[in-house]
């Protein structure tokens, strides 16, 4: 009897502990919506904010499938449904079924661009909803900028790649998200159109985006997807004047050495790159190399260029290539050919990182 009087007692102490206790209720993991958008330190928690907006699905390292639209192998790899490369995994590539014919509503790339770009749009209302209804500061419009241009790029591609979807510009409950309709490709490339000539009225100019904000969204990064959208929607004078608008102010220029844009630093510090993701060695992880290289530097050799993509490479006067044409050496493919190839494909006898590639089946 008294042990089951103490086992009473001890629980009814702990009940009485819990009940006058003010516990903390906020998730460890997360960040809470109840009172993220106020104090006097709101615009440090909306940069903290507006981070993964950027980020999106991107992978960090070596990816199998496309993580997001712009992860490299969700970016750079769609040259692998074009007629510029292929895909050395040939037929078990997803890549390939979606481009001969065997393309199922199962194809695994397809659904990782479609999950990837609505998981962006997901975070860009959620923080448009938030940072509109909190306290005002000094970057406010700007960050509803970079999140308003982040959404509609996101709006450009699934109109251009999937033509009808769903568009959503608020945070949805699990009902409703289940019972949203599809939009059409025109309405919603003509949303896009509307939210990338607001947000470049915000965004800074590119020549004023610091040295710590690499990366970030400027006024020629919304004109130029502005430009791209026109285009999609055949309104070709429209997009005209928006890219001279991007000329005009100066700001950018074609890169004079074509190597630069592919070596560390001047890479990505040059006037030609608008709107970019930069790598960040020893911070975020790249598999392009492991993926792209070739064997003799430790690579997988996993995207290679098409002989069209070679010949579509001009002689260095301008006049286009044939075989035919004296100047062709085929002991040297980049002899008398514009520059550029030789800095873009790998052929037999190119150097590259101090030693030669070879094809040869018997080297």
């Amino acid at each position: 009897m008294k042990t089951k009087l103490l086992y009473i007692g001890i629980a009814l102490a702990s009940a009485l502990c819990f009940n006058s206790c003010d516990l903390e209720r906020s998730p460890l993991t997360d960040l809470p919506d109840n009172n993220y958008w106020s104090g006097s330190d709101i615009e440090n928690k909306a940069k903290l904010a507006l981070t993964p907006l950027y980020r999106g699905n991107i992978a960090n390292g070596v990816e199998y499938n496309p993580s997001d639209f712009w992860s490299y192998h969700g970016l750079l790899f769609t040259e692998h449904l074009t007629d510029n490369a292929f895909d050395r995994r040939g037929e078990n590539n997803p890549f390939f079924k979606i481009t001969s014919g065997q393309l199922l509503n199962n194809n695994a790339f397809v659904g990782r661009y479609w999950s990837s770009a609505y998981a962006r749009i997901g975070k860009c209302n959620r923080f448009l909803e938030g940072i509109q209804s909190g306290n005002d500061f000094a970057q406010r419009k700007r960050m509803i900028a970079e999140a308003r241009f982040l959404r509609a790029t996101q709006y450009h591609y699934l109109a251009s790649y999937f033509h009808d979807v769903p568009l959503v510009t608020t945070v949805l409950t699990g009902e409703e998200a289940n019972n949203v309709k599809k939009e059409t490709q025109a309405n919603i490339l003509e949303w896009c159109e509307k939210e990338f000539k607001e947000a470049a009225v915000d965004l800074p100019r590119f020549k004023d985006l610091g040295s710590s904000e690499t990366g970030r969204a400027c006024k020629q990064a919304a004109l130029a997807f502005l430009g791209r959208t026109l285009m999609l929607d055949k309104k070709w004078s429209e997009a005209a004047e928006t890219y001279k608008e991007i000329i005009t102010l100066g700001d950018n220029d074609i890169e004079p050495n074509y190597s630069d844009l592919f070596l560390p630093g001047s890479g990505v510090g040059n006037k030609e790159n608008i709107f970019y993701i930069s790598y960040l060695e020893g911070y975020f992880g790249c598999g392009l190399p492991q993926h792209g290289l070739p064997a003799k530097d430790g690579g997988w050799s996993l995207s290679n260029p098409s002989a069209g993509l070679f010949e579509a490479y001009e002689f260095n006067d301008g006049t286009p290539f044939s075989y035919d044409d004296p100047r062709y050496d085929p002991n040297n493919l980049g002899k008398n050919r514009d520059p550029r190839l030789d800095y873009t494909i790998f052929y037999n006898g190119a150097m590259f990182r101090g030693t030669e590639y070879r094809m040869s089946p018997d080297y």
